[in-house]
């Protein structure tokens, strides 16, 4: 293990790679071996595939877990700890292995998988990401192909750089070169507006023509600061802020797929789903109001009450 170098709970490693450190769930005592994973956390996760699984078959629905890998499960090389093994892999040596996990896709990538300065995917790697999820449900390699290197054809490196979550912690801030998934398909977005995470709500139509079904996604900052390139695979998609999956988001949307995607790190400390309360009681408090934009609150609506392919319907779509 080299020295740890940690400011502000920021792991920097090997060229300024930066990682986060424990941060709410403890990372780099995982990593270190301070921690281990217990094997409740590992037999809530298996609960929920258990019963996510059984529930999507009722309605009809094809089923994916996702879990989104820790930066540094994936960015090897320059994380300064070595010879840990991450939550996913400890949980699919326990036996639960009925999950995607697409760390191969994100290091095979010839472009950054992870921003340098934050904890989360490029576009590039939120595109490779998409598209495993796409070839997992079994929609047809062609039209996913050709939305694949469309997407990573039109790639925009940005005039403005950023600074990610992590190089927000540092002073100074260092910086890094930005990027934009663009893509030739045109897309219609609604979102409730909440601030806070959970209860964030977004509504996607995609009129791409390699675009299939109704896509219904339970999960985290990892889809919604990356949604653009899944707009290539799926026509419409649902996105609900929520470690959960809400059976009355499920049944009102009527999806095709269900997506639950989790950050691996979230892996330490699952919850049952039946302890969840409902979707639409997470959020909208004194907190965290809904601000919905225009159209928003119809079309989001209309959505949750089985009328997704009228709302669909009604779209103009720019020129």
């Amino acid at each position: 293990m080299s020295p740890l170098r940690i400011e502000n709970d920021v792991v920097i490693g090997a060229d300024g790679e930066l990682y986060l450190g424990n941060g709410d769930h403890r990372c780099l005592d995982y990593t270190t071996g301070v921690l281990a994973l217990g094997d409740e956390a590992a037999g809530v996760f298996a609960d929920n595939l258990t019963a996510r699984r059984a529930f999507a078959q009722t309605i009809g629905a094809a089923f994916l877990q996702l879990v989104a890998p820790d930066k540094h499960n994936v960015m090897v090389e320059a994380y300064p700890v070595t010879g840990f093994t991450g939550h996913a892999d400890t949980i699919a040596a326990r036996g639960v292995a009925e999950f995607l996990y697409p760390r191969a896709a994100l290091r095979s990538l010839p472009h950054r998988p992870y921003y340098r300065t934050d904890t989360h995917w490029t576009p590039m790697g939120a595109a490779a990401v998409a598209r495993a999820v796409a070839e997992a449900f079994g929609l047809d390699g062609g039209p996913v192909a050709a939305a694949y290197a469309d997407l990573l054809s039109r790639m925009e490196r940005l005039a403005k750089p950023m600074v990610g979550d992590l190089g927000g912690k540092l002073s100074p801030p260092p910086e890094e070169q930005a990027f934009k998934a663009r893509h030739r398909w045109r897309t219609i977005a609604f979102n409730n507006g909440v601030r806070r995470n959970i209860g964030k709500t977004v509504l996607v139509y995609s009129n791409a023509e390699t675009a299939r079904g109704r896509l219904l996604i339970f999960g985290d900052s990892f889809i919604l600061t990356q949604l653009a390139p899944w707009t290539g695979f799926f026509s419409e998609i649902l996105v609900c802020r929520s470690p959960h999956l809400h059976h009355e988001i499920a049944w009102g949307f009527q999806p095709d797929y269900i997506l639950c995607e989790t950050a691996e790190r979230y892996l330490a400390s699952p919850t049952p789903d039946q302890a969840a309360p409902p979707y639409l009681m997470t959020f909208g408090d004194v907190a965290s109001p809904a601000d919905y934009g225009p159209g928003a609150q119809d079309a989001i609506g209309r959505a949750l009450t089985g009328r997704s392919a009228a709302v669909r319907a009604g779209l103009v779509w720019p020129t």
